[in-house]
């Protein structure tokens, strides 16, 4: 079966994390344009929104341990 994705090159270093992102689309784009992610970039994040945001991810974490530890050997 032929590679459907080239390898990494010079020019092209991530080509599969490249596909996933033009596969998004619009939602990529939202995702990483989001006024959230951007205040934490710019250190301007307010504390409530950046409490909110860890409680969520503990929550998600604590509800899906399969999937944490899925991610971290993965890494």
């Amino acid at each position: 079966m032929p590679r459907s994705l080239p390898l990494p090159n010079h020019h092209s270093p991530t080509p599969f994390t490249d596909y996933l992102i033009r596969f998004a689309g619009d939602a990529w784009s939202r995702y990483v344009n989001h006024e959230f992610p951007n205040s934490l970039a710019a250190g301007s994040a307010k504390l409530e929104a950046f409490l909110h945001f860890l409680q969520q991810d503990f929550h998600f974490l604590k509800v899906r341990p399969s999937f944490s530890s899925v991610s971290y050997k993965a890494v």
